[in-house]
């Protein structure tokens, strides 16, 4: 509904919101544009998963390079009292959204792109080699994210991403994320020409704000765990891990699918699930994302090549694939 209001009532501003939008383009500073972004979209669309790790922008270069600073949540960690940490599954969710700040903030269009591949990896090392993750990302830990735009065409974008801690600066993990950028003509339109009107309107009709905060307010007092669900895991011929998950709004991201950040703590789970009573945990995962999930999904984990693990998420419903996942331990 609050699409097709400001759809309907977008020619009518379309002089002003030129005159609007060239203004702010050359005075706003791209911080200044991407809290303006988060705030509109926050007003008109659900936030789902994210609302789990929500973070805002501390600082954005002049060459997209978008730089957040927090705390590691308890909530968002494993074990009795976050004594294990936060999951690479879940600093990967983060590396997600954080990275696709960079393509908003690269283009007039402000596209937030489809995600496409997206990979992260524990670098902080011991003479032992990688640490468990308990002493990368306990709770409370400062870290700092930055996510670098490497290259944006008309199609595609390719963003690196780091995590450090903020106060040594040693790298902690690292990623890449690769997206589809095309959004359609209509959201192309009122994000780019329309899109002071579009920040004005959505204050007027935007119904999702108010849910959004509540779910913020309201993730902290939930574990991980409690957010994702009870899983009944299955082991069927070959070492296969496979169990069916009901994919419910707190899952999804704002266009209404299976957020690829639920995907990848899905996927880390069923990996572990595999390798259960394996002192080694996940060093390294990646996540191929095809099509969109919704209703019931089936997730599956079974040993790959050079002892990788391969999980893969369908739809119940017709079989399609929603995304595929590669781990190493």
């Amino acid at each position: 509904m609050s699409y097709l209001l400001i759809a309907v009532l977008g020619p009518f501003a379309a002089a002003y919101a030129f005159y609007r939008s060239k203004m702010s383009a050359s005075s706003g500073s791209k911080l200044e544009v991407l809290k303006t972004f988060l705030r509109v979209t926050n007003r008109v669309m659900p936030l789902g998963f994210g609302a789990l790790f929500h973070v805002l922008p501390s600082e954005v270069s002049k060459e997209n390079k978008v730089t957040v600073k927090m705390k590691v949540p308890e909530y968002l960690c494993v074990g009795r009292g976050g004594s294990d940490g936060m999951p690479l599954s879940v600093l990967m969710s983060m590396f997600d959204d954080i990275s696709t700040w960079s393509c908003v903030t690269s283009e007039f269009k402000k596209r937030p792109g489809v995600s496409v591949f997206l990979e992260a990896k524990w670098r902080a090392t011991t003479s032992g080699g990688v640490p468990p993750r308990a002493t990368i990302l306990p709770p409370e830990r400062e870290i700092r994210i930055e996510s670098s735009l490497v290259k944006r065409g008309r199609m595609m974008s390719f963003m690196n991403i780091e995590c450090r801690d903020d106060k040594t600066d040693e790298l902690l993990a690292e990623g890449r994320h690769t997206k589809f950028l095309p959004m359609g003509f209509g959201y192309e339109f009122l994000f780019s020409r329309l899109f002071p009107f579009v920040d004005a309107i959505s204050k007027v009709v935007g119904k999702e704000g108010k849910r959004n905060d509540e779910l913020i307010e309201g993730a902290s007092k939930k574990s991980l765990m409690e957010h994702i669900g009870e899983l009944k895991w299955s082991e069927g011929k070959d070492g296969l891990a496979a169990a069916t998950f009901n994919v419910l709004p707190i899952h999804k991201n704002p266009m209404g699918g299976m957020h690829g950040g639920c995907q990848s703590v899905l996927a880390q789970l069923a990996a572990e699930e595999l390798r259960k009573g394996s002192k080694d945990g996940v060093k390294e995962m990646n996540m191929t994302y095809m099509s969109m999930g919704k209703g019931e999904v089936d997730v599956e984990a079974v040993e790959g090549g050079s002892g990788d693990i391969k999980v893969t998420l369908r739809r119940r419903k017709g079989g399609g694939v929603v995304s595929e996942g590669v781990f190493k331990f």
